[in-house]
């Protein structure tokens, strides 16, 4: 008995599954969403030795009158945390660019002022509810360069509260003031250390500034019931951190 040969049908199965895949290449590759790799999740913990420099100078307020105790420099031990992400991929021998969005940093209850006459009393001290963050309307970046030199510029206000001294006498206590939020910019670059980037260490030359102050008595965490009077002044930053990438 005479078979037929199987190889027509195959030409033809195959000429209909080429057509068939043809057509549905293009609705198939359509449905497929292209998916981006989640971002590189960067945190920056501040490490001890940070700290903001401050010079106070001695400036006649309006009627001639100096305040008591400037002239200094005081230096302010800074601590906290800051997050964001990676921009982009990580390629290795690429510098990596940074966006940092959250957090904030603490400065120390230090005396900024002190009254001479009464032994170097404290007539003005930082108080404890104090605090720096980002600046939500804009953007702050760094980049992490592949030469182990890294650049940073921080959008920030500077969210200061203020126990002062409000009366005459060198007893008299220091009172807590409302806060105020001062902008400030920190232009700041470094180097990693012997520890890659667990020990990088950024500074900010002094960069002047119109820091607002509350004169009037009040919560330190609320803002302040009155219009706040500015005092120029000078503001280095060094910031020693440990940066992680998860």
């Amino acid at each position: 008995m005479h078979i037929p040969s199987s190889r027509p049908v195959l030409a033809v199965l195959v000429a209909l599954l080429g057509a068939a895949l043809a057509v549905a290449g293009p609705a198939a590759a359509a449905g497929r969403k292209k998916t981006s790799p989640p971002a590189l999740k960067v945190t920056v913990n501040v490490l001890p030795g940070s700290v903001a420099s401050i010079e106070v100078p001695a400036r006649p307020l309006p009627g001639g009158q100096t305040l008591i105790g400037t002239g200094v420099t005081r230096e302010v031990p800074l601590s906290g945390r800051l997050s964001g992400t990676v921009v982009g991929v990580v390629r290795l021998g690429q510098d990596i660019p940074v966006r940092l969005t959250k957090g904030s940093l603490a400065p120390a209850a230090v005396d900024v002022l002190s009254d001479p006459a009464c032994g170097g009393t404290p007539t003005l001290r930082v108080n404890p509810a104090s605090t720096v963050v980002l600046d939500k309307a804009r953007t702050t970046r760094a980049v992490l360069r592949q030469t182990g030199r890294t650049t940073a510029t921080a959008y920030v206000k500077l969210r200061l509260a203020f126990d002062m001294r409000t009366a005459l006498g060198c007893d008299q206590p220091l009172l807590p003031m409302g806060a105020v939020e001062t902008p400030f910019t920190v232009k700041a670059s470094g180097a990693v250390g012997a520890g890659g980037l667990t020990a990088l260490t950024l500074d900010a030359p002094p960069t002047a500034a119109t820091v607002l102050v509350c004169l009037t008595p009040g919560d330190p965490a609320k803002p302040c019931a009155d219009a706040p009077a500015g005092y120029p002044v000078r503001i280095a930053v060094r910031l020693k951190a440990a940066i992680s990438l998860t």
